[in-house]
């Protein structure tokens, strides 16, 4: 075999190459757009639940509300892995957010079984219209690969996050986005990076944190520190703390997300802060 023809045979083996990982790109994103309308029934459907449930004991309520936000990251683990995937082209990347996006679906078929057993216990006190209305048809947008806004600073952003899919997909984000992610878990976790100079130029914080604290009460200490950095809350399940985050005033990015919504919020916070600006009290 001549050295043309050889180059011309390997070309052809990694063309096929592409295509077969093409294929499965494509095949992922279907099962997941599946995944992802039933997901989000059963979290319209937990929404009517929880409205009915809203005068029941605070024990049913909480799980209705841990569940609801579970499910939220769940979805914005799949969404934003969906982006990030149409937008690659290292075949490394793609078997990452592959992946990521397959466990966060199989994570999400475990919160329906879970809510399926609280719907169970808690069926006979919601409404009757509301116990079929979850067959309705449901419109999922997926995100494009175009219409992402033209960089314009490099931020080194503190994530803090307790959903390790979550946080890890934020990650991926900032890096496409040419920014930089620091990951804690907790509120204790942010302070001692704070505390110990990490260059930081923004926070980007759950509003609901495992093993005590919120995003607001992060807010609240670095203006105690004076350290005059931005900072971002997100969350999946903002009932309840719509008036603190209001009064609090401070850019708010709910899940799910696409890219180009938090490079803006990103670069908006970025921007030196009005004269005035309210700290959580």
């Amino acid at each position: 075999m001549s050295s043309g023809q050889f180059k011309d045979s390997e070309l052809r083996a990694q063309i096929e190459r592409l295509r077969e990982e093409l294929d499965l790109a494509r095949l992922v994103a279907r099962v997941a757009e599946e995944r992802i309308r039933a997901l989000l029934r059963e979290r319209d459907r937990l929404a009517r639940m929880n409205q009915a449930l809203s005068q029941r004991e605070g024990t049913q309520n909480r799980f209705a509300t841990s569940i609801a936000h579970d499910l939220n990251n769940v979805l914005a683990v799949i969404t934003s892995g969906l982006e990030l995937l149409a937008r690659t082209d290292q075949p490394e990347r793609r078997a990452r957010l592959i992946t990521r996006v397959d466990e966060a679906a199989w994570r999400g078929s475990e919160l329906t079984r879970r809510l399926a057993a609280f719907a169970r216990q808690s069926d006979e006190t919601a409404p009757a219209e509301d116990r079929s209305a979850d067959e309705g048809p449901v419109s999922v947008l997926l995100p494009c690969a175009a219409g992402l806004p033209e960089m314009r600073e490099h931020l080194s952003v503190l994530i803090v996050e307790d959903d390790d899919e979550m946080a890890s997909l934020v990650a991926d984000m900032l890096e496409r986005l040419g920014h930089r992610g620091v990951r804690v878990s907790t509120l204790a976790a942010a302070v001692a990076v704070l505390s110990g100079g990490e260059a930081v130029d923004l926070i980007f914080a759950d509003v609901l944190l495992a093993g005590g604290g919120s995003g607001l009460d992060l807010a609240r200490e670095v203006g105690r520190r004076q350290l005059g950095l931005p900072i971002v809350l997100t969350s999946g399940f903002g009932s309840g703390m719509h008036g603190r985050l209001a009064a609090a005033r401070l850019p708010f990015l709910p899940k799910p997300y696409t890219l180009a919504a938090l490079e803006q919020i990103l670069q908006q916070a970025a921007r030196p802060p009005a004269r005035g600006m309210a700290m959580p009290s």
